[in-house]
């Protein structure tokens, strides 16, 4: 879910902040959210994808809040259909008993606030 997830917003978010920047801001995201995580629940050590993954969502609002007017008629329907992939894969993150959720929502906010800082 994870590689899947990251190839698709991936690539819309390397083309639009280009190779240098959207490699910065997707380990920024990832290894801050992790090293969050890992002060916060320090019995387990978490070092997941889903970090970069909540991070590439925050970086990817920035870009839908930037163009949101370019977007056409159908902006809202994008717009809807962006927060349910975000909801969609935070539900399915809670299935898993091992999976950290302090550093999800974490991790959205610092992508959107690295992305926001950055650019």
């Amino acid at each position: 879910m994870n590689v899947f997830s990251l190839m698709i917003y991936g690539f819309v978010a390397e083309n639009y902040y280009g190779a240098k920047k959207y490699l910065f801001l997707i380990f920024a995201s990832g290894i801050c959210g992790n090293l969050f995580s890992a002060f916060i629940k320090t019995d387990k050590v978490y070092a997941g994808a889903s970090a970069c993954l909540y991070g590439l969502y925050g970086m990817s609002t920035v870009y839908i809040i930037e163009h949101f007017t370019y977007l056409g008629e159908d902006r809202k329907k994008h717009l809807k259909n962006f927060i349910w992939i975000i909801l969609t894969t935070f539900a399915i993150f809670s299935l898993d008993v091992q999976a950290d959720f302090v550093n999800l929502p974490f991790s959205y906010l610092l992508g959107l606030g690295i992305t926001f800082v950055y650019l």
